[in-house]
This record gives C-alpha cells, sequence and structure tokens, in this order.
C-alpha cells in the first residue's frame, strides 16, 4: 500500500498520540527508585542532576513541570512518553522513506512502541528516553541528507542535523559518542559531497548551538539550591563535572574482565530475542543476507548493525561494570536507539524476505507481532498500582515527631523522600539534609572539595548539635556517615529504631511511641513481596525492603519476606546467628540466601560469604565431638561455598578472603590457600 509522505506522516503521527496515552495510563503515579527523584527535583527547581549534569534534560523537563494535571512525577514523565513516542514514528517515517508503504511503516511504529524495553523507558523519569529521540532523529536526518543531490548541498538540513546532534551531546554525549561509527558508515559513500567547507560550517554551527545548554552548568547556582554538588566556579569545576571525574572509579569495576562481557553479552542477545518478539529476530536473522544482497550501499545495513553495536557492545569500551542487578538494570536502560536500528535491519530483511509478494494481506499478517507485545507487555508494565515509593516515603516521615532533622543517606533512600517532601509537600515541619551533601538545600559540608574525613565528622556534629541545641529531635536513616565503629567512633548517644536512629546528647533517651512500627512495616511489605506488574530497578527496591526487614527484626516481627528474598534472609541469618546463637538455623539461612543472591554484587556477596564462613567456625567450635572425617567434609563443604564468593571479589577490601586463607593455612586445605594468595597477590593478607 503505497502512499504520500504527507498522509503516510499524518497516519504515524496519529500511532505515536495513541501511544503516549497508552504510556501515561499505565505509567507509575508517583516517583521511582533509582534516579527518577533526582531528575524530577532539578527539573522543578532547575537544579543540576549528578554529573555530567544533562542540562537539555533538566530545562525541558521543567517545562513539563507546567502541565496543569497529573502529580510532579507524572508531570516530567511526560517528557519521557513524548520522546519514546516521537522515536517511534521517527523509525516508522525512516520506513516510510525506505519502503514507500505505509502498512510496514506502521507495522515498524507500534512494534518498536509496544516492545517491553522502549514501553518500560517510556514510564521513567530518566534522560535515556530523550538520548533515543534524538540520536533517532539525528540518524534520520543523516539519512535523508544522503538521498539526493539537493538534499547533499541544504545548508538548512546540515545545520538542523548538527543541532539535533548537539542537542543530543548536551544530554547524554557518552551514548551519542559511541553511535559515531554508525553515523560514519551511513555517511561514508557520501564523503567527498558531504565534507565540504559549507557543509562542515553548518554542521559545527548547529552542534555550537545545540551545546547551548551546557552554560546551565556555569549559573545554576544563581537560581537554584538542588545542586549535586557544588557551584562550578572555573573550568576546572566544569570539565571535572562534564567528565564525571568524582564517578571514575565507579565506571569502570576492579573486577572487569571478558567474564563480565561474555555476560552482559548475554542478557544483549537474550532482549534482542525477546524485545520484538523472537518472529522478528529469527526474521532478522535469516533476511539478512537478502537484505545486504539487495542493497545499493552496503554501508547502510552495516550502519544499522553498528547501530545495534553501539550500547550493547562498544559501551563497554568505556563503562567496566561489575555483573549485579543494578547494572544490569542500568544497562537494559540504555538500548532504545539500538533496538530502534535493530528493528530497522529486521524489516528490511522481512521486506526482502517477502520480494514479490509483497501483498496487503501479507503485510497485514504481520501486525501479529505488535498485537502479541500489546497483550504480553500491558499486565507487567501496568505500573498504576505502584505505590512503593509512596508508601517508604510515609512509613519513614509520617513516624517522626514534628520538627525532626532528618538525616538522609543515599540513592535507595534520599531521592525517595525528598521528592515527598518537597513536591508532594509531605511532613512540611522536619528538615531534610543529606549526610553526604548530594543534591540537597542546606548542605552540611562541600561535597566536591576533597577536605579530610575528621572536617566532615566536624562538619556533621556542628550540624546535629546546631539543632539538638534548640530542642529539635535528630534523626538518621542508618549509621551516620564517616564514622566507624573501629577506628572514629560517633561520639554521641543513638537509639536505633531499626527503620532510623534517633541522636541525642544525655541520658535518658527521648521517650518516643513507635508502637504502631511493626503492623506500618508488615502492612509496607504485604504490598511489595508480590506486586502484580514488573516492578523496576529492583536492585534499590531490595535495599529498601531490606531495610524494612531489619526494622522488623528489631522490634521482634516476623514476614514472609524472610522466606523469599535473599537481602532479607541475609538479615535473618545474621540476627540467628547474633541474637538467638542458633548456629544451625543460620547456617541454613545462609546457605538460602546465597544460592538466591546470584545477581547481587560481588562485594555483597563477600559478605554474605563472610557472614555465612564464621558462622561455619563457630559451629565447628560448639562442636568439639566432631569426628575428623565429618569435619573434614563439613570443611570441605565450606569452601566449596565460599571460594567463589572470595574469587569474584579480586579487591583487597574483600573482607571474606583474608579468613578463608587463615581457615585454609589452619586446616590444611594448601590449594584453596594457594588460589587464594595467587588472585589477591597485591594485598598484605
Amino acid at each position: 500500500m503505497k502512499t504520500s509522505s504527507n498522509k503516510g506522516g499524518s497516519i504515524l503521527f496519529a500511532l505515536g498520540i495513541l501511544l503516549v496515552i497508552l504510556y501515561a495510563w499505565t505509567g507509575p503515579r508517583g516517583t521511582t527508585p533509582e534516579d527518577a527523584s533526582e531528575f524530577i527535583l532539578t527539573a522543578f527547581f532547575k537544579g543540576l542532576p549528578h554529573p555530567p549534569g544533562y542540562p537539555l534534560f533538566v530545562w525541558l523537563g521543567h517545562f513539563c513541570s507546567y502541565i496543569p494535571w497529573g502529580s510532579p512525577a507524572q508531570k516530567v514523565a511526560f517528557l519521557s512518553e513524548l520522546c519514546i513516542a516521537g522515536c517511534a514514528v521517527v523509525w516508522g517515517l525512516w520506513a516510510i522513506a525506505i519502503f514507500q508503504n505505509i502498512l510496514i511503516a506502521a507495522w515498524v511504529t507500534l512494534t518498536f512502541g509496544l516492545s517491553l524495553p522502549i514501553w518500560s523507558s517510556a514510564q521513567l523519569v530518566e534522560v535515556y528516553p530523550l538520548h533515543t529521540f534524538l540520536l533517532t532523529l539525528a540518524f534520520f536526518l543523516a539519512f535523508q541528507i544522503t538521498q539526493s543531490e539537493e538534499n547533499l548541498t541544504n545548508k538548512r538540513l546540515f545545520f538542523f542535523f548538527g543541532l539535533i546532534l548537539g542537542l543530543g551531546l548536551a544530554n547524554h554525549y557518552p551514548l551519542v559518542i559511541l553511535a559515531f561509527p554508525a553515523l560514519a558508515a551511513l555517511f561514508y559513500p557520501f564523503k567527498d559531497k558531504i565534507f565540504g567547507v559549507t557543509q562542515i560550517l553548518s554542521i559545527v554551527s548547529g552542534v555550537s548551538l545545540g551545546l547551548l545548554p551546557y552554560l546551565h552548568l556555569w549559573f545554576v547556582h544563581h537560581y537554584s539550591e538542588f545542586i549535586f554538588s557544588s557551584p562550578i566556579q572555573n573550568t576546572s569545576d566544569f570539565f571535572d563535572y562534564l567528565l564525571r571525574k568524582e564517578y571514575a572509579s565507579n565506571d569502570r569495576s576492579k573486577v572487569f574482565s571478558f567474564r563480565e562481557v561474555g555476560l552482559y553479552s548475554r542478557v544483549g542477545l537474550k532482549m534482542l530475542f525477546w524485545a520484538f518478539s523472537p518472529l522478528v529476530f529469527l526474521a532478522a536473522l535469516f533476511g539478512s543476507r537478502r537484505f545486504i544482497q539487495k542493497c545499493e550501499n552496503v554501508t547502510f545495513p552495516l550502519a544499522l548493525i553498528l547501530g545495534t553495536l553501539s550500547s550493547f557492545l562498544f559501551l563497554f569500551f568505556f563503562w567496566q561494570p561489575d555483573y549485579y542487578r543494578l547494572a544490569i538494570e542500568l544497562f537494559e536502560t540504555f538500548h532504545g536507539f539500538a533496538l530502534g536500528c535493530f528493528l530497522l535491519f529486521a524489516a528490511n530483511s522481512l521486506w526482502s524476505l517477502l520480494q514479490g509478494k509483497q501483498k496487503s494481506q501479507n503485510l497485514l499478517f504481520l501486525f501479529i507481532v505488535p498485537l502479541f507485545l500489546l497483550l504480553s507487555n500491558f499486565k507487567p508494565l501496568d505500573r498504576r498500582t505502584d505505590t512503593f515509593t509512596k508508601d517508604y516515603a510515609s512509613l519513614i516521615l509520617d513516624s517522626l515527631p514534628p520538627r525532626t532533622l532528618l538525616l538522609v543517606k543515599g540513592d535507595a533512600d534520599a531521592g525517595i523522600l525528598t521528592y515527598a517532601h518537597f513536591l508532594e509537600n509531605q511532613r512540611p515541619d522536619i528538615t531534610l539534609i543529606s549526610q553526604v551533601a548530594a543534591l540537597l538545600p542546606k548542605k552540611p559540608f562541600d561535597r566536591a572539595t576533597d577536605i579530610p574525613q575528621n572536617q566532615h565528622q566536624i562538619a556533621l556534629l556542628n550540624l546535629i548539635s546546631s539543632h539538638l541545641a534548640i530542642k529539635r529531635p535528630v534523626f538518621s536513616i542508618g549509621p551516620v556517615e564517616y564514622f566507624s565503629p573501629q577506628t572514629s567512633p560517633f561520639p554521641l548517644k543513638t537509639k536505633n529504631y531499626g527503620l532510623f536512629q534517633e541522636i541525642y546528647e544525655n541520658d535518658p533517651a527521648p521517650e518516643r511511641d513507635f508502637s504502631d512500627l511493626i503492623s506500618k512495616e508488615t502492612a509496607f511489605l504485604d504490598t511489595v513481596i508480590d506486586p502484580p506488574f514488573e516492578a523496576n530497578f529492583q536492585h534499590y527496591r531490595n535495599r529498601t525492603i531490606a531495610d524494612v526487614c531489619h526494622a522488623l527484626l528489631v522490634a521482634g516481627g516476623d514476614h514472609q519476606a524472610f522466606e523469599v528474598i535473599p537481602r532479607c534472609q541475609w538479615l535473618k541469618g545474621q540476627w540467628l546467628h547474633v541474637e538467638k546463637k542458633d548456629l544451625e538455623g543460620a547456617d541454613r539461612i545462609f546457605l538460602t540466601a546465597i544460592k538466591g543472591s546470584q545477581l547481587s554484587q560481588d562485594s555483597e556477596r563477600a559478605d554474605m560469604g563472610k557472614d555465612f564462613l564464621l558462622n561455619r567456625i563457630k559451629i565447628l567450635e560448639t562442636h568439639p565431638e566432631m569426628d575428623s572425617v565429618s569435619q573434614r567434609n563439613f570443611l570441605e563443604e565450606t569452601f566449596k561455598i565460599s571460594m567463589p564468593l572470595a574469587l569474584d571479589f579480586k579487591t583487597c577490601k574483600n573482607n571474606l578472603a583474608p579468613r578463608l586463607l587463615r581457615l585454609a593455612t589452619s586446616s590444611g586445605f594448601e590449594k584453596e590457600a594457594s588460589s587464594i594468595r595467587k588472585a589477591f597477590s597485591d594485598c598484605s593478607f
């Protein structure tokens, strides 16, 4: 069914509107874990999120904050919904330009927009949907440039291409840079005509204009208190922020190796196989040869392949993460553009397979794919009932006494609580301050300044004392940062209530009535244990759930979460070991937690192994009657379970390895001792 570009564009635009409605209808009504709250806050208050700052997202999100309906989270989420739907339309327009057929173009638009990773990303307040839209639009403009002699000399088209590319760099420059090989392949056959002075000047002027949002980093401290680090005062500060200097140690894991590349490649292949249904993957596979043979310019399919690889593979030249749940969940959000390239490659392969058979009924049969995606993805992505963050914020904030100073800690709690406090106006009487001086107003010290640890301690103590002096209650989420029981104990008194602790100066401790906390914690766990939707960023949810499980243990409560969530199982094992002295019970629970923690961070699994090992050593000490054969078998099993946990975390901060080495040496397990010494040869233990 051939169609005019105007009519085809109108149909695709209508499909885009339907996608926006679908995303908005099924999206969560509030914020979600990970960085969503940070981006919502910085959008509303024109602030500065974590490096490299994402200035374009901040300002576009700020414009969305004026939408007259929805919660603050829904207003900023509209930007993601619009970008993903717009991206689906651009892929459809690209299909029209190639095939001159509205059916295949509509199929591309719907298949892209209804796939699980794409639909899911449209519901999140993140920078990646905007990145996907800008990069897709830039590549579509690049493709249009190559389609005629007139376009190859069109200065305006080159300028707009440069502008969109520059805006993409002002949003998420690392992922844009990774797509440059695909862009080079697209332009290569026309290099003699494209790289003239006029064209280059047009691109450079467009890119320069597109980069102007980075001026926001210089001036943000004049109009916003919501700055992740500290005011940018000079060129060095600017480039340190832009190049993510503060995150340098986080971006490259010390344990990254070919093993991690293989594990992430498996995740990527699985995503490609299921994203648009196995039918599309197989069509891309079996039709690729005919597509490449029929293509007048072999660099076009090469550009689509390189675009697919841009984030699925090339990413690891720059980002070398440990393989664990959070990194996997982040990895799965990067691929909107790459998935679009793969889908367009698959569409070309399908078109080639149907050569001579492109009748309407054949193409209509393909619409079983988007129908299948809609039916299979609606339930897991219907996140309207996702009240996780709202429930957690209420659990904490509504329990605190009036006029409290609350010291929030990090990624798992700070964003959720500050969103509820500053944007939902929950508990306006309390004061929220970050222990690590990130994002929130009233910072206790300058995060970006490399000052000695004791000065961080002094700043926090001065802050706490100033509030205690005027009789304001002071609470913290978890222990106060920068203090250590071994090296620098916290000098003030604390009373632990599980979810939070109160800080005070003189005995007796303040009398507080938290008698209803157990019922609140149990009700919270009831809602999160088996949600009807697919929970996004489960890593942070599990951390928060574990905090509630810990609070329940402190209060003497129990819940099903201790049976099914590895972090909660681990905590119960520690509790049985320390409080109940039930070593055999703790051993069973530690074994179950370790088996269920395959996607936990290597450092966390090593800590699990340490607790398991200490409990096993204690079992040996309390059973001197155990004969030598039974003891040997017990130790062999212990090493079999513990050794992989230790060797997967090859850093000197490993708390399991030195203990395992001492046990191996003292009990005559020379092979295991040798393996540990070899793996940790740079360490002093």
